[in-house]
């Protein structure tokens, strides 16, 4: 399968999550700010990754960091004239000047480097082919590096790389942490296009993102997710409601800041058809998380009014997907409760868009497991 699109209507993090999810192999040819990246894709894990924007090639990493010595690597360097398959890299283990695991750990930082600096283009294009051998236009770069026997996972890589802007945000030098044996993050990140101004200023949902996305890998029931995901909007809003879609209807699950007991005992039962709300119905059917002013239909004034308070000058609202369908979505705003309500703009919230489209992916695992667990039951009964 051939992918191809601009980044500025397809988020990297976005196709990231469809080659790992589908466990594609193939290259990733990306064109953009600052010049051009390959990443190679097996199985849905990153093998390799190569750019031509960062200071030094591979092998110059290599001589920079004392691995290697310049004989050596221009020893390797004339081998490879005879050798065109091989890379330096290679060559250099090959010829005992470089430790396996020590090249591997350094091929491992570099793809974070790279993976870091392209996660925060705004413009450009890609494409994916499902080849991985080298194309025309990117020969260079498609022979270049090392491929790794074990490849990197994209969640992991996602992951740094919001850990490592929330070191900038916090001024603290950004060290990439190495791919250690382990476990891999098995939630998926769907969007993770970070937008702030301020480098000053901690991000909360990125840190909330780190601390809770561990709890979310393991969870013991659907209801333990929805309470992580009210429990991480909670830090970010002032008051939100969690819905599940039935059929053609929304149903209230669970809520946090509503102050007001009248509306917090008819919350439990607030039901809203969607034939009444072209707002939320369109926002479901698009699949895509919402930010910005609450439009007025029949649907939302009843969910208003409900909550209490003044009508809201912007609302986030984040969907949880589970097969390709939408089952549940939070609805959030920044209106305070008590004898003077007031609204204020919304915070930034993209590490809770993250957050989100991981409780599907968990939901998802769930729904799975419990495939497996009747299909074993079905297979035991007929033995």
């Amino acid at each position: 399968m051939n992918l191809q699109d601009r980044l500025e209507n397809v988020g990297l993090v976005n196709v990231f999550q469809t080659l790992s999810i589908g466990k594609m192999s193939g290259s990733l040819l990306i064109s953009g700010e600052e010049g051009g990246t390959v990443m190679v894709f097996k199985e849905g894990l990153i093998v390799r990754g190569e750019c031509d924007f960062l200071e030094e090639e591979l092998d110059g990493q290599l001589l920079s960091n004392w691995l290697v010595s310049a004989e050596q690597l221009e020893l390797a360097r004339k081998v490879k004239k005879e050798l065109p398959g091989k890379s330096v890299a290679e060559i250099l283990v090959e010829m005992g000047g470089l430790k396996q695991d020590v090249l591997e750990r350094e091929v491992r930082r570099r793809i974070e480097q790279i993976v870091y600096r392209i996660l925060f283009w705004r413009n450009g294009s890609f494409r994916f082919e499902s080849s991985i051998d080298a194309t025309q236009d990117n020969t260079g770069l498609q022979g270049a590096g090392y491929e790794l026997p074990r490849g990197m996972s994209p969640e992991y890589l996602l992951l740094e790389a919001a850990r490592a802007y929330d070191d900038k945000c916090t001024n603290r030098p950004f060290e990439p942490l190495g791919f250690c044996a382990g476990p891999a993050v098995t939630a998926s990140f769907e969007k993770a296009r970070i937008q702030s101004e301020n480098t000053h200023e901690k991000r909360r949902d990125i840190s909330l993102l780190r601390t809770l996305s561990s709890e979310l890998r393991f969870p013991s029931s659907s209801s333990e997710i929805a309470l992580l995901t009210l429990r991480f909007a909670s830090n970010l809003f002032r008051r939100g409601v969690l819905f599940m879609l039935e059929t053609d209807e929304v149903v209230a699950l669970g809520h946090f800041g509503l102050e007001n007991k009248n509306s917090i005992s008819t919350v439990w039962d607030l039901r809203i058809s969607l034939s009444d709300s072209p707002f939320l119905s369109g926002i479901i059917q698009k699949q895509n998380h919402y930010r910005g002013p609450v439009v007025h239909d029949s649907g939302t004034e009843k969910l208003v009014s409900e909550f209490g308070g003044p009508w809201p000058q912007e609302a986030a609202i984040f969907l949880i997907i589970a097969e390709e369908a939408v089952i549940a979505f939070l609805y959030c705003d920044d209106v305070s409760g008590g004898s003077n309500p007031e609204t204020k703009p919304l915070s930034q919230a993209e590490g809770l868009e993250i957050f989100a489209n991981q409780a599907g992916l968990a939901i998802e695992k769930s729904l799975l497991e419990q495939k497996i667990q009747v299909m074993s039951g079905m297979s035991a009964t007929r033995q």
